[in-house]
């Protein structure tokens, strides 16, 4: 099947929302097909491009409908996220800092040993680079 024969057909299934495989199987063409036209050519890159985000539209406006209206306090929670990261997304803070080499593996082996050793076990040391000094 040519390029022009399955285009229309499976961007307009795209828009709808569906899957790419879906759509590909609507137009009835293989994923290999659909991402050889994509890869050389750049306007049914573009199409396809806005045919998924139109797609994804719709699948937010039913799932905000199922939201508001199927009462389903998942479903909102998941588009506010989605809409408002900033705002209802949860966060979580992370901090690093990097030893020494030397120390951390001086630290690696004397932990080692001690398991192999089947001593009691110690608590680890902390080991740092002195960037989360306090004083």
């Amino acid at each position: 099947m040519r390029g022009g024969e399955w285009t229309e057909k499976f961007l307009e299934i795209l828009r709808q929302g569906w899957s790419v495989s879906k759509a590909a199987k609507g137009a009835g063409i293989n994923l290999k097909t659909v991402w050889g036209r994509r890869k050389g050519d750049p306007e049914f890159a573009a199409a396809y491009d806005m045919a998924l985000e139109e797609g994804a539209d719709v699948c937010e406006d039913v799932a905000f409908e199922r939201g508001i209206h199927g009462g389903s306090d998942k479903m909102l929670e998941m588009i506010l996220k989605a809409r408002r990261p900033e705002k209802y997304t949860d966060k979580h803070k992370v901090e690093m800092s990097r030893a020494p080499l030397e120390e951390a593996q001086a630290e690696f082996e004397r932990l080692m040993n001690q398991v192999l050793s089947e001593d009691a076990i110690e608590e680890p040391k902390r080991i740092t680079d002195g960037t989360d000094r306090k004083d």
